[in-house]
């Protein structure tokens, strides 16, 4: 369903609540939003008129979408008796230039921080936000919630940057707030430039695949237990803090050449990698950094379902589905 200037939109797939999701077209957002759904929500999508909806197309109907391109954000509040927040939105810049402040600020901050003014003015009680392990420092060994140093980026600072002002509306303003720390995120509908993707399309292709030296370490998690950890968020309203940070990660990283040894054996067939062609550019990634789940498991009840192998071979079968589609 999609909402302009319109009459209120009758509720009751779920007849529970109604959480509004930014972000809710992307490859993580689209699979809370379909979480959502089957836990018996109703997810509210903001979204603009021209956004590519490929990833939730089969199940659009069972969403109440806004395009804020011609419907304001304040009017979704008025309009909708929302029940929790999950920001999902994101402008990510690898390497930020003078052009990209603007869109930082804008999608990082400044929405965010537009949301958690209206949760505070409608009593809506509930604000839930994805972060980046990129918030830690290289320097540290212990990667745990609330000892964030320096962030690693112009992008992860903004990030940082909405975790303080979080934590202010959570002490001052009544609003509940929680920060999801997202390791590397992977699965089916990822960015098709991303590595699993990557590696995933030139093997079904007949392809090399060009690779650094494959000893960086990444911690990954697959989409459908992130998806699991924002619902699980939703249910901290009825705990006694008011803030939250929550690692969301494996309690094992995998460097890629063991990730590429871990393919081989799903695919039952060696990969043709050329290793070292293309440059590490953060050498220290090689170390195992030990992750704290202490709160994740103790308060967000969060443990990864998938492992390693269970992911793969579920992203490994959407590739290769769509490649026999086209």
């Amino acid at each position: 369903m999609n909402y302009g200037i319109q009459a209120k939109p009758p509720g009751g797939y779920g007849m529970n609540r109604k959480i509004l999701v930014t972000g809710g077209t992307g490859f993580i957002g689209s699979r809370v939003v379909k979480r959502l759904i089957e836990v018996g929500d109703i997810p509210i999508v903001l979204k603009r008129s021209f956004s590519n909806i490929w990833r939730v197309k089969e199940f659009i109907d069972k969403v109440i979408t806004y395009d804020i391109d011609k419907v304001s954000i304040e009017q979704v509040f008025r309009k909708e008796k929302i029940d929790g927040v999950i920001n999902l939105a994101v402008s990510y810049k690898k390497y930020a230039s003078i052009s990209d402040i603007d869109e930082l600020i804008d999608v990082n901050v400044k929405l965010p921080v537009r949301l958690l003014e209206l949760c505070k003015l409608n009593n809506i009680r509930l604000f839930v936000t994805a972060g980046s392990y990129f918030q830690y420092s290289h320097d540290d060994a212990l990667l745990s919630d609330y000892r964030f140093s320096v962030a690693r980026s112009l992008y992860s600072s903004t990030k940082s940057a909405l975790g303080e002002i979080m934590r202010y509306y959570s002490k001052y303003e009544n609003v509940k707030t929680a920060e999801l720390i997202i390791f590397t995120p992977y699965g089916e509908m990822d960015h098709e430039e991303r590595l699993i993707p990557y590696i995933i399309r030139q093997k079904l292709s007949g392809n090399k695949v060009h690779l650094t030296e494959g000893f960086q370490r990444l911690n990954l998690v697959y989409v459908g237990d992130i998806a699991d950890a924002f619902v699980r968020a939703l249910d901290i309203k009825d705990l006694q803090e008011s803030n939250f940070v929550f690692n969301i990660a494996n309690k094992e990283s995998y460097s890629i050449r063991e990730i590429v040894t871990v393919m081989e054996e799903l695919f039952g067939s060696r990969i043709e990698a050329e290793w070292s062609v293309i440059k590490a550019e953060e050498s220290d990634l090689s170390r195992n950094y030990l992750v704290d789940l202490e709160n994740t498991e103790k308060i967000l009840k969060w443990k990864p379902r998938f492992n390693i192998y269970e992911g793969l071979k579920n992203t490994i079968a959407f590739y290769r589905g769509k490649k026999d589609e086209n």
